[in-house]
């Protein structure tokens, strides 16, 4: 949809960070919202990318520590992850073919680096279901043909919605698309 046709809301709703959450009838993985569930166990079963989350990251921190935050539900929060961890991550970046930049700093990194490193973020805790707010903006033409393609295989398991303003960047999979 179009800047403005309300596609940034309706993902903050599904989020649970929109007051609209709370007032309306929207269930989430089966569940009515408000019924219990904190909006922690929301975000733990969410994997979720928007360009505005560089905004909430230290440029100092390298794509690897951006990486591993993801196993984290609060943005910006970094640990040190277990050596499982670290393996699953090492193969999620080789699988990415990313793997050459996580040792940078973020503030090192090209626009388009950047989002690379917050898609392999989202993307880690293999959640049930991955948000991706305009993830391709900002890369060039080769790469992002290439996150194409990744995101339309990572999306075989799992529940993606992928917002966009521009239909070419939709992956060529199976995708139910609703214009807004």
């Amino acid at each position: 949809g179009k800047n403005g046709s309300g596609k940034s809301t309706l993902l903050s709703v599904i989020m649970a960070d929109h007051p609209q959450a709370y007032s309306n009838n929207i269930e989430l993985f089966g569940n009515k919202r408000g019924s219990g569930e904190s909006i922690w166990d929301i975000k733990k079963r969410i994997g979720f990318f928007s360009p505005e989350l560089l905004r909430y990251f230290d440029m100092n921190l390298t794509g690897e520590d951006i990486i591993a935050s993801g196993w984290n539900e609060i943005i910006g929060q970094v640990s040190k992850p277990s050596n499982e961890k670290l393996q699953l991550l090492k193969e999620l970046v080789n699988w990415l073919g990313i793997s050459d930049i996580i040792p940078f700093k973020l503030g090192e990194l090209s626009l388009g680096q950047q989002k690379m490193i917050l898609i392999a973020r989202a993307m880690i805790k293999n959640s049930e279901l991955l948000i991706l707010d305009e993830p391709l903006q900002g890369m060039d033409i080769e790469w992002r043909e290439h996150f194409k393609q990744k995101i339309d295989l990572f999306s075989q398991n799992r529940t993606v919605l992928y917002v966009t303003h521009d239909q070419e960047e939709i992956p060529s999979g199976h995708w139910n698309i609703l214009q807004l």
